[in-house]
């Protein structure tokens, strides 16, 4: 299923270094695509809930996609999709990964996070380079998995004052540093406590 446009983007300055991105774009046109997947997800949701399996994670491209087509930024995509488009690109290497989001004017790097349950459990990869934003878009409605969903948006400063590792009193920040993989909740441990509402609310595209 062909979804949202993708375009090369040469010679980005992030952090000063130069670094060339694939990005994936999307507008209202798309929308019918996202309820598609949507609507496939719940019904292997359904199917796994019956079998008492855990339900299947969202694609990356939805999620993102989804912030993306909110927020005016476009998903980064992986090489090998992004070669069939211009095979003369020459990429950033690998682990120099500047957020799943990208927005050009004004350049800002995100990183998105998703849940469709009550609270979260997120993991961070310590292969993200220093990020302006962080997006957790919120599928729960109170139980009511109907597609809408809430987007939040907070500093990444606010990671470094959440201890994960108390016997160590390491910080989310410390571990990501470390290389290392810090589980933590978006909700209860920086939304709730810091008191951060939505930048979009109760969204029903479809």
């Amino acid at each position: 299923m062909s979804i949202g446009k993708i375009n090369i983007h040469r010679n980005i300055e992030i952090n000063n270094e130069l670094h060339t991105f694939a990005l994936q774009s999307f507008n209202e046109a798309d929308i019918p695509k996202f309820k598609l997947y949507w609507d496939a997800w719940l019904i292997l949701r359904n199917i796994s809930a019956d079998a008492g399996n855990r339900a299947p994670n969202l694609a990356e491209y939805f999620t993102e996609g989804l912030v993306a087509l909110m927020t005016g930024s476009a998903r980064r995509v992986s090489q090998a999709y992004a070669k069939a488009n211009d095979s003369s690109v020459r990429f950033t290497p690998k682990g120099k990964k500047h957020g799943d989001n990208l927005q050009l004017d004004p350049l800002i790097t995100s990183e998105v996070k998703s849940s469709t349950i009550q609270s979260d459990c997120t993991q961070l990869s310590p292969g993200v380079h220093k990020l302006d934003l962080y997006y957790f878009i919120h599928f729960y409605n109170n139980g009511n998995l109907d597609g809408t969903f809430d987007i939040y948006q907070f500093s990444p400063d606010l990671l470094k004052s959440i201890i994960v590792c108390e016997g160590k009193n390491e910080t989310i920040q410390d571990q990501i540093d470390q290389g290392r993989r810090p589980r933590f909740s978006f909700l209860t441990e920086i939304l709730t406590p810091n008191n951060i509402s939505p930048i979009y609310s109760k969204v029903k595209l479809w």
